[in-house]
């Protein structure tokens, strides 16, 4: 019973998460969302990388 309700590593939240995961694909808002969050990742990564060559050069 421990296991079950752990928040962290429950095989029940691994069920719900990979279900949400694969008919969040069937939902245009929630793909969106997670397609401008990647989108927000890579952009942000790419300015840290940048700003951080900058300051080496100067």
């Amino acid at each position: 019973m421990n296991r079950l309700g752990d928040p962290q590593d429950s095989p029940i939240r691994k069920v719900l998460e990979t279900a949400y995961d694969q008919t969040s694909l069937d939902n245009p808002s929630l793909f969106n969302a997670n397609l401008k969050r990647a989108q927000t990742g890579v952009t942000s990564w790419i300015k840290n990388w940048c700003s951080r060559a900058r300051r080496r050069d100067s």
